[in-house]
């Protein structure tokens, strides 16, 4: 949510990427048809199905990355599709190749740093 829209914030009537991302969690109308309302659990629910098909795809086509680097390529994957996520990431100097042709070269980087931050700060 965050890096996708600003936690909202960066919508208009439910809107960013130029009309194409609807959401908070930004599903993309190119390749899917979004349900319910910016905000709502069927959105949720929507974008989660999404990730976790991508999750599914990375796993068959990378059956031996660790579980960890599966997650990292799903979350690229949420972004530019599970297509795109072919860097076989053996050690760390090449998991920024993971990133390349998403948002920025560093999505699946900038979503787990973001994630650490929140996870350190957020007090509940």
């Amino acid at each position: 949510m965050s890096r996708e829209s600003g936690f909202g914030t960066g919508l208009v009537d439910g809107w960013g990427d130029h009309h194409h991302g609807f959401g908070i969690l930004q599903v993309d109308n190119r390749s899917h048809t979004p349900v319910g309302g910016p905000y709502s659990l069927e959105h949720m629910n929507q974008a989660m199905g999404i990730f976790v098909g991508g999750l599914a795809e990375v796993k068959r086509a990378h059956p031996g990355w660790t579980a960890d680097q599966q997650l990292a390529g799903a979350v690229g994957a949420y972004n530019a599709g599970s297509g795109n996520i072919q860097t076989q990431p053996t050690n760390p100097s090449t998991w920024a190749q993971m990133d390349h042709g998403t948002t920025g070269d560093n999505y699946s980087r900038d979503v787990w740093a973001q994630a650490q931050w929140y996870s350190n700060n957020l007090k509940w």
